[in-house]
C-alpha cells in the first residue's frame, strides 16, 4: 500500500486493458455553487438589534426581528415566574413538614406544591395578559 491508502495496480503504469477497466471509476462532479450571503444579527442585551446594510434588509424585517427576540425574553420569564413560585411554596410546604410533622406525612409540602402550581399558572397568565393588552 501507498502512502495515500492506494492500492498498488493503482501505482502500477503497466496495467493492461482489461484491468484497467475492472478499476471503479470515480464520477466527475461538477463544483458545488457558493452558499448565499446571509447577514446574521445578533441580540444584544440592551434590546436594541444591531444596525445592518440597508440593502440586506428592510426596516420592516428589522422590527419583525425585534419583535422575535422580545416574546423570547417574554415566553422565558414567565417559565421563571412559574418555576420559581412552585418551587418557593414546595420549600414551604417541606419547612412546615420539617417544623410540625403530622404523623410522617407530607401534607405540608402537598399543600405547598398545589398552592404554587396555582399562584405560578395565575403569575403568568398575569404576566402574559398584562403585555397583550400593551400592544
Amino acid at each position: 500500500m501507498a502512502e495515500n491508502n492506494l492500492p498498488s495496480q493503482l501505482e502500477d503504469d503497466n496495467l493492461e486493458d482489461d484491468d484497467k477497466a475492472a478499476l471503479p471509476r470515480v464520477p466527475s462532479h461538477t463544483p458545488l455553487p457558493l452558499p448565499p450571503k446571509v447577514v446574521y444579527t445578533r441580540p444584544t442585551l440592551s434590546g436594541q438589534m444591531p444596525k445592518v446594510s440597508p440593502i440586506t434588509e428592510s426596516r420592516s424585517q428589522q422590527a419583525q426581528l425585534s419583535q422575535g427576540v422580545q416574546g423570547y425574553g417574554l415566553a422565558i420569564t414567565a417559565a421563571i415566574t412559574l418555576a420559581v413560585t412552585l418551587l418557593a411554596f414546595v420549600a414551604l410546604g417541606q419547612w412546615m413538614d420539617h417544623r410540625w410533622n403530622v404523623n410522617g406525612t407530607p401534607w405540608f409540602t402537598i399543600a405547598g406544591l398545589l398552592i404554587g402550581v396555582a399562584g405560578g399558572f395565575y403569575n403568568m397568565i398575569r404576566l402574559l395578559s398584562s403585555t397583550t393588552r400593551k400592544k
